[in-house]
This record gives structure tokens, sequence and C-alpha cells, in this order.
């Protein structure tokens, strides 16, 4: 299964183990750890799974699938970052890191246009 579509991607050095189930797909941060609600040093998704201490290929921005932690029933859904590095529908106050491209429930792979450099608030 394809996963991304173009990306521009940047190798970090991994701060955990994204060897564990479930990592693939999901926010990192500029420090090489999952994130945190909101994390304001949120860089992109993981798009490969190191062990701790080697590279780690993350998705800076373009088109790539990401975990969702809602439904998103509407594409064009602006996104911010959950738990856990999930992403789900941004509300008032939240940062904005991309769109969905399409629909989808909690817990699926979702295709977006991400952008975590150009992340706003969403008003």
């Amino acid at each position: 299964m394809t996963t991304s579509g173009k990306a521009t991607t940047e190798t970090i050095v991994a701060a955990n183990d994204f060897r564990v189930a479930g990592a693939l797909n999901k926010v990192v941060n500029a420090a090489g750890d999952f994130t945190l609600i909101n994390d304001a040093y949120a860089i992109g998704l993981a798009l490969s799974q190191p062990n701790s201490g080697q590279h780690l290929t993350v998705g800076l921005d373009g088109v790539m699938k990401a975990y969702i932690g809602g439904a998103i029933t509407s594409a064009g859904t602006i996104l911010s970052v959950a738990a856990s590095g999930f992403l789900v529908a941004a509300g008032s106050g939240d940062i904005g890191v991309g769109r969905t491209l399409a629909l989808g429930a909690s817990g699926d792979l979702v295709r977006c246009q991400l952008d975590f450099a150009r992340s706003s608030l969403v008003s």
C-alpha cells in the first residue's frame, strides 16, 4: 500500500524506538520524538521505523497518508496534531498543519495535504 504521494522528506536522529506498532504515519517533533497535543515543534510524519539513535525519515510536506484520531466527514477539513501523533479536525485556537483529501474514521490512514512548516493558528 502506498502511504505517501509526492512529499518532501528529511532524515533526523530518532530519540525513541520507532519500531513499535503504530509509529509509522504519525506526527514527530524536531527532537525526533513522538509529539504531544498541538506540539509547536511538530515537523512531519514518521515514514520509517528506526531504533533510538538511528536515522528517521520524516515527511515534511506534501501528499501523505496519516493516522487520524477522529471521524473526518468532509474532504478539506483542516487538521491539527492530537495526542500520540494522530491528526484530528482542528478547532478554534489549534495549530493547523494541513487538510484532508479523503474521508475516514478514527484510526484510519487518510490521504492528506500537509505542510508542517506553514502551520497556522485556526480561528
